[in-house]
Order: C-alpha cells, then structure tokens, then sequence
C-alpha cells in the first residue's frame, strides 16, 4: 500500500471548486446554456405530459388508473400503430375515456407507408419513410380515417406526411373537420431545425415532435421560432437509438 501524499493529513482544509472553475483556470469557458423560454400554456404551465404507445382502451384505462395512483396529471395520451386498427366502439370508449379524465387522445393516421405493399419502408435505409403516404389510395384512405374518428368522438390525430397535413388543415378551415381537431407532427416527421418548424406550422401543425436527442440550444432554437407547443420523448423507443433525454428542462 502507497503512502498518502504529504500535507494532507487530518484538519487539512479543501478549497471548494467546481469543474467550471478549474475549466475556467485554464481559458476554458463552460458551454453557455440557453436562457428559459418565456412561452407557456394557456393554464400557465410550463410544461405537459404526453404517454406514447396508448393504442386501445384497455391501455388507456390502465394509465389513468395508474396516474390516479401516482397523482400525476396526464394531459395527453398518443399511439403509434393507427386508428383504422380499433372499431367504432374503441375508438368511442378512448374519446369517452379521455374526456372524462380531461386527457387529450391523438391517434395515428393510415395507413401509411409501411403498411403497403412497397419494401423500401421496411429496409435499413427506409425506416424514416414509415409514416409517409403512399400514393392516391393512401391518401383516401387517410381522409376517411380522420373523418372516421372525428365520427366518433376524437380531435386528436397524428400527422407523419407534410401533404396530408395541410390537406387536413385545409379542410378544418372550410369547416369539414372540427375546428377543436388538434394536428400532432409525428416523431417520425420529426423537425431539427427553426425552418422546418415553421414550415410544418404554416402547413397547419398545432403541435410538433422534435427529435429526443436534439440539445438544449438547438430546442431553444426551434423554441424560439415558433409558439406552438413542442413535444419531446424523456426516453426514445429503442427503434430511434433509446435515447434517454431525462436531463434536459422541461421549460421549452
């Protein structure tokens, strides 16, 4: 066993120091972080909570059971497969389910890209074209499943094509869809830059997913461009690498 280093015996005082000030010593200054968003719901809260991957009413039961228990506030609840996938009496026990809780329930659009009959989707390379709309039929098809669920009691909808958004968008403001109808930008549209975000907000977003692993200045970035709400996974699905943005504040 070596012996401890001389002058550091009992009593012997340690200065306290950050990683800053040492970094600070040598030139080096720390990565600035970005100043708190000012921007806030209209309840004046900071931030939301969103469950992903609530894809019927059974699993919709058991996260407001279990928020009740935890005494978390669930304001929204999205799914990932599609709405055309539950029957007119899932689709009317989730709108039911919701509006009792006060939970906002967005359900995916399709089918989409990955459900066709093309194999570009389902290759290493396609994965991002997943959520597209592939050809007229799709397109068809996607209108009558809004209009499907709209039927039947929900205004919450997952949007992962730029064309069907602003389809969509066009005929909520012609009055063919509900004007309470919100437009969450899927993950798999998901924006990385203040372009896009405000492209995808004049195409008629009312809400965007950005990418879990994007940094803190580049969420104040797209923060700054927009005041729509933007929706962020706290642990990405292992499919988008199971990236983990725990750390990050949730006040953007």
């Amino acid at each position: 066993m070596s012996a401890p280093p001389s002058g550091d015996g009992a009593g012997a005082e340690v200065r306290a120091v950050s990683g800053a000030d040492v970094l600070a010593r040598r030139g080096i200054s720390p990565e600035l972080a970005p100043a708190p968003s000012e921007r806030r719901f209209p309840d004046g809260a900071h931030y939301r909570i969103e469950i992903p991957s609530v894809e019927g009413p059974a699993v919709l039961r058991a996260v407001v059971a279990q928020a009740s228990a935890e005494g978390v506030t669930v304001n929204r609840v999205s799914q990932g497969s599609g709405a055309m996938l539950l029957s007119a009496d899932e689709l009317a026990e989730m709108a039911r389910i919701g509006a009792d809780s006060g939970i906002e329930v967005s359900l995916f659009i399709g089918p989409r890209e990955e459900w066709d009959v093309g194999a570009l989707a389902q290759s290493g390379e396609g994965a991002s074209r997943a959520g597209l709309i592939r050809g007229v039929r799709q397109l068809r098809y996607a209108i009558d499943d809004v209009l499907r669920g709209v039927d039947h009691g929900i205004r919450g909808f997952l949007v992962a094509d730029a064309g069907l958004l602003e389809l969509l968008a066009d005929m909520q403001a012609d009055g063919q869809i509900p004007a309470s109808v919100v437009w969450k930008v899927s993950a798999l549209l998901a924006p990385a830059n203040p372009l896009t975000v405000t492209q995808l907000e004049r195409l008629g977003a009312s809400t965007v997913n950005v990418p879990a692993d994007v940094t803190l200045g580049q969420l104040a970035e797209m923060r700054s461009a927009t005041t729509l709400p933007l929706d962020l996974y706290v642990e990405a699905p292992a499919r988008w690498a199971g990236w983990s943005a725990g750390r990050k504040r949730p006040t953007w």
